[in-house]
C-alpha cells in the first residue's frame, strides 16, 4: 500500500512538471510566433495540451491522501522507536518534506524562466537520438514519399536498406483491390522486417487527396454535414472529392481517426506526411472565412501531433512550404511548424519557380527556398524539414509524368521514357545534392524522384532495366565520405554560395545550375 501511495504521489508530480513544462513552451512558442511568423491571435492561443491525464481530481485527491497516509505512518513509526528529542525533529522534517512534495513539481521545481532556457535543448536531443541523421555520408539524409503499389520483397530490401523514412502515399495497393489503410500497414510490416530502424509515415490529405482508395470513404460520403459550403451554400469540391469543413468537430474527429485505423499503430507507423496543409485557395469562400478554416485546420494538425507525441514520439510534417504566395499573413508556410513537428518542402528548382515559357530557374524564388529551409531548420533543431527534388526544371503534369518547357520530357517507347528519366535523374543530382546540403542540418532531409509513383525513381530495377526510372547504379555520391558542416554557407556572388563540410566542399551556382554547381570530394581530390 506504501508503494502504491508512493507513486500516486510521483504520478501527481510528473504531471505538475509537466504543465508547467508545456505552459512554458507554449509560452515561448507564443512569443517565436508573434516575431517570426506574425500570426493572430487565435493562432497564437490555439496549441492542444497532450491529454496527460483524464481524472485530474481524482488524481489530486489519491496524492493528498497518500501523502497524509505517509507522513503518520512516519510519525508513529517514531513515536514508538525513537528517543524524544529525535522524534520532535523527525515529525517536522516529515511534515515539512510532505509539504514540500505537494507544492514543488518533480524536477526541482524549475521556475518558468529556467525551463523555458532548458526546453529546446531537451527536445533537440530527443529528437536527435530518434529522428536527426549523421554526415558521415548524404545517404543518412535520404527519405521518399511513393506508393499506389504493393512492394516485392526484393523492393521492400532496397528501401529498407537506403532509406531513413518512408513516407507510403494514398491509394498504395489499389492494383492488388487493397484499401489504402491496409496497403500502407502491410507495407509498413514489410519494411519493419527487413530494418527495424526504418521510419514509416502515413500519407493523409487534410484536402482528402485519394480519399476513393481509402475504407474510410464510405464513412465520410454518408456524413454531407462533415462537407464545407461556399458562401452561397454549394459544396467545396477538391479533385471532385467534398473538401473537409475544418470547423466541424466530428468531421476533424475522423480525420484525425483514420491514420490508426487498423492495429499496431505504434511499432509500425512513426508519423503521417499530412498532405495539402498550407493556407486554403477557394473559390467563393470569403477571405476571412479561409482565414478561420485554416486556423482551424492548422488546430487539427497539432491534435495530430500530439496523438503522434504521445504515441511513439511520432512526427507530422505537414506539406505546405512553398512558393505561391497565397496568403499574404504567410506567403511561405513558416507557420506550420508551430503546429507540427515537421514540414515538407515538395517543389524546388520547378513549377513555381521556374518560367513556364522558357524553363529558367526563377531565382528569387528559388534561392527564397533556401533562406526559408535554412532559417527553419537553425531556428528549431528538434523540428524536421523533409526537401523533395525532381529530375529537372518541370512546369506542369500530364499523363502519369512531368512535363518541361516545350514539351522537351523524354518521349517514345517505354524503354525510351524510362531512360530518359534515368539520364536525366543521373543529370540533375550533382545539382540537388548541392542545394540540399547548402543549408542542411542534422534536422533536414532529401529525396529525388521523377514521380510518385513506386517505378518512377524509388528503386532500382537491375534485372529489368527498362520498367522503372530509377538509375541502374543508384546515387554513388551518396556513399560518399562527407563529414560534418565547418560553418553556414557563404555567398560568393548573387545567387553563388559555397559551404565547407569535413571530406567535402560544395558550390551552388543558380545562375548556371548545372555547370557552375559542384560537389569536390576530398577524398577524390
Amino acid at each position: 500500500f506504501a508503494t502504491s501511495c508512493c507513486r500516486a504521489i510521483k504520478r501527481e508530480n510528473q504531471v505538475a512538471f509537466s504543465l508547467s513544462l508545456y505552459r512554458a513552451t507554449s509560452a515561448s512558442s507564443t512569443i517565436s510566433s508573434i516575431r517570426d511568423s506574425a500570426m493572430t491571435r487565435s493562432a497564437r492561443t490555439s496549441h492542444t495540451l497532450p491529454t496527460l491525464d483524464r481524472k485530474p481530481r481524482q488524481r489530486r485527491q489519491e496524492a493528498a491522501f497518500c501523502t497524509a497516509f505517509c507522513t503518520a505512518f512516519c510519525i508513529v513509526l517514531v513515536s514508538i522507536t525513537a528517543p524524544m528529542a529525535a522524534r520532535f525533529v523527525v515529525v517536522v522534517l516529515a511534515v515539512a518534506v510532505a509539504a514540500v512534495g505537494r507544492a514543488v513539481p518533480l524536477g526541482g521545481g524549475l521556475a518558468t524562466s529556467v525551463i523555458d532556457a532548458r526546453v529546446g535543448a531537451v527536445e533537440g536531443a530527443v529528437s536527435a537520438s530518434s529522428w536527426g541523421h549523421g554526415w558521415a555520408t548524404a545517404a543518412q539524409s535520404w527519405w521518399g514519399d511513393f506508393g499506389y503499389s504493393l512492394l516485392s520483397d526484393e523492393q521492400a530490401k532496397f528501401i529498407a536498406d537506403n532509406y531513413r523514412l518512408a513516407s507510403l502515399e494514398k491509394c498504395t495497393g489499389q492494383g492488388e483491390g487493397v484499401h489504402s489503410e491496409d496497403g500502407i500497414y502491410r507495407t509498413a510490416a514489410q519494411l519493419k522486417a527487413a530494418n527495424s530502424s526504418v521510419k514509416v509515415a502515413f500519407y493523409w490529405s487534410t484536402a482528402l487527396d485519394g480519399l476513393q482508395c481509402y475504407e474510410a470513404n464510405a464513412t465520410y460520403m454518408s456524413h454531407p454535414e462533415w462537407w464545407l459550403l461556399d458562401d452561397y451554400g454549394n459544396v467545396v469540391l477538391h479533385n471532385r472529392i467534398p473538401l473537409i469543413n475544418y470547423s466541424h468537430p466530428d468531421a476533424v474527429n475522423w480525420w484525425l481517426s483514420v491514420p490508426f485505423s487498423r492495429n499496431n499503430t505504434a511499432a509500425l507507423i512513426d508519423g503521417v506526411l499530412a498532405d495539402g496543409s498550407g493556407a486554403l485557395h477557394v473559390a467563393n469562400v470569403s477571405q476571412a472565412r479561409q482565414n478561420a478554416l485554416w486556423q482551424d485546420k492548422l488546430n487539427m494538425l497539432a491534435r495530430l501531433q500530439a496523438k503522434f507525441t504521445a504515441l511513439n514520439d511520432g512526427v507530422v510534417f505537414a506539406n505546405g512550404l512553398s512558393e505561391y504566395n497565397i496568403n499574404p499573413v504567410d506567403e511561405h508556410g513558416l507557420t506550420l511548424l508551430n503546429y507540427t513537428r515537421g514540414v515538407q518542402n515538395e517543389h524546388f528548382a520547378a513549377f513555381e519557380q521556374v518560367d513556364p515559357k522558357t524553363g529558367a530557374l526563377v531565382l528569387d524564388k528559388t534561392a527564397n527556398v533556401l533562406d526559408n529551409i535554412q532559417y527553419l531548420a537553425n531556428r528549431n533543431s528538434s523540428k524536421l524539414i523533409f526537401w523533395s527534388f525532381w529530375a529537372g526544371p518541370y512546369v506542369g503534369f500530364a499523363k502519369g509524368w512531368p512535363e518541361f518547357a516545350g514539351g522537351k520530357q523524354p518521349t517514345g517507347t517505354q524503354a525510351q521514357v524510362y531512360q530518359g528519366w534515368q539520364e536525366l535523374l543521373t543529370k540533375y543530382f550533382p545539382f540537388n545534392l548541392a542545394a540540399f546540403l547548402t543549408v542542411a542540418e542534422e534536422n533536414v532531409y532529401m529525396t529525388q524522384a521523377v514521380w510518385y509513383e513506386l517505378h518512377q525513381g524509388f528503386v532500382t530495377c537491375p534485372e529489368a532495366p527498362t520498367t522503372c526510372a530509377a538509375p541502374r547504379d543508384w546515387y554513388p555520391m551518396l556513399n560518399k565520405p562527407l563529414g560534418p558542416p565547418k560553418g553556414q554557407r557563404k555567398l560568393v556572388s548573387p545567387y553563388k554560395w559555397t559551404r565547407e563540410f569535413e571530406f567535402a566542399t560544395v558550390t551552388l551556382d543558380l545562375n548556371n545550375p548545372l555547370d557552375g554547381t559542384s560537389i569536390v570530394w576530398h577524398a577524390d581530390a
